[in-house]
């Protein structure tokens, strides 16, 4: 009976030193797994740089600076102005490419097609004459343009740029009181640009903006050799307004 007591007594510490050695050995074990690694999510940004391609419709008020022509009595004081003239508006179709070589910076290379621009001169004797000439032209613009973007603003990016390159100007023949064949040329050509882009996608972009365009002078109609009369221009110049998008390849 005592013994029976005693092995009671000793029950409780029994139980309690179990219970610790068995707390510790769970511990030890625990420290032995490797705490569980939670990996943050990728964040996917796409490159501020990257291949564009474009294209616009425009609308172009034009004006041909002083026209003048020359004939067998002027030869030898100079060129005789149109006593007026008049330059009509077109619309005007581009495409182009381009790189956005980062947030501030792009270049593109693009080609326009001007739609046909009526012209209209008068001309004749000081006092006692006059005559009505028209005739028409289309002009073809390859220009290599670099623009500097100034930060975005909640999707919208303005810009100014330049270009440079040629235009390729073919008139029609000029008829009225007489008749000259029309001339067509390459001529030297550069472009201002300002406007401002909208971010439509990740990808597209709406471009809407202003463009002031000069062609350089040369000879919208010769009679090459069947009268003596050449004609000549001091170069076109265009305000033109446009809208566009643009859509980044890659």
């Amino acid at each position: 009976m005592g013994s029976t007591k005693k092995i009671l007594a000793t029950l409780p510490a029994a139980f309690l030193a179990a219970s610790v050695a068995y707390t510790g050995s769970a511990t030890a074990a625990d420290l032995l797994v490797d705490p569980p690694v939670y990996e943050a999510p990728e964040i996917v940004t796409k490159s501020s740089g990257g291949w564009y391609l474009r294209g616009d419709i425009t609308y172009d008020f034009s004006e041909v600076k002083d026209p003048s022509y020359r004939n067998t009595a002027a030869w030898g004081v100079g060129n005789t102005a149109f006593t007026s003239s008049d330059t009509g508006n077109a619309f005007d179709l581009g495409v182009g490419i381009g790189y956005q070589v980062n947030d501030y910076f792009r270049v593109d290379l693009t080609g326009e097609y001007v739609f046909e621009t009526d012209f209209t001169a008068t001309s004749g004797c000081p006092t006692t004459c006059a005559a009505v000439d028209t005739s028409s032209f289309t002009t073809t613009k390859i220009l290599a343009n670099a623009y500097a973007e100034l930060g975005n603003y909640s999707g919208f990016t303005p810009y100014v740029g330049g270009g440079l390159g040629g235009a390729y100007v073919e008139w029609n023949n000029l008829v009225g009181a007489g008749y000259e064949p029309g001339n067509a040329e390459w001529r030297f050509a550069w472009a201002l640009h300002a406007g401002v882009s909208y971010d439509l996608t990740d990808s597209f972009k709406l471009d809407v903006g202003y463009t002031y365009s000069h062609i350089h002078g040369g000879t919208p109609f010769d009679s090459k050799g069947t009268t003596p009369n050449l004609f000549f221009d001091e170069g076109i110049a265009s305000h033109v307004v446009r809208a566009g998008i643009r859509y980044q390849i890659w």
